[in-house]
């Protein structure tokens, strides 16, 4: 437990410093890069990021690569949404395949649980892959591809700004 409580302090600290300059506006920004015809997304992103002390960016990454922002979209296993986020599991927290095709509530259940699982696996990258497999100790090529499309949509957008 008190391991837990050392990461959410970290991870509120380095959010803290690293991710407020890019915040504003960070969502509208990286959805402009990757999904143009999905910016009535970014209120929702840029708040649920806030609130679970993930980038914005970050969060856009993970929708582009996992759904390329549709919000009907249902992989061959049965992930729902912009994150796909597996109905009656832990993601979906008790939300039924109806809610979860909302984009506002697939959010908030992707953004959550991808904040847990970085604290239960010790890290991000760890935590990107469990969000894909199930396992931190699986899945780092997903990770990989997350995070290299999160650095180059986080550059274009930050490249955008000025």
């Amino acid at each position: 437990m008190t391991r837990a409580i050392l990461f959410a302090i970290l991870g509120a600290a380095l959010c803290l410093t690293h991710c407020a300059p890019a915040r504003a506006g960070g969502a509208e920004r990286a959805l402009l890069a990757l999904c143009p015809t999905r910016l009535d997304l970014a209120p929702q992103i840029e708040a649920q990021a806030r609130r679970h002390m993930l980038h914005p960016v970050l969060v856009v990454s993970l929708m582009h690569v996992e759904s390329r922002c549709k919000a009907e979209a249902v992989s061959r296993r049965g992930a729902i949404g912009l994150l796909q986020v597996m109905p009656y599991g832990p993601a979906a927290n008790g939300l039924t395949r109806a809610q979860l095709r909302d984009p506002a509530t697939n959010i908030k259940a992707g953004c959550r649980w991808l904040s847990m699982l970085a604290l239960w696996c010790n890290g991000l990258p760890a935590g990107i892959g469990a969000y894909n497999s199930g396992s931190c100790h699986k899945s780092k090529g997903f990770a990989r591809h997350v995070l290299a499309r999160f650095a180059a949509t986080l550059a274009r957008a930050r490249g955008n700004a000025r």
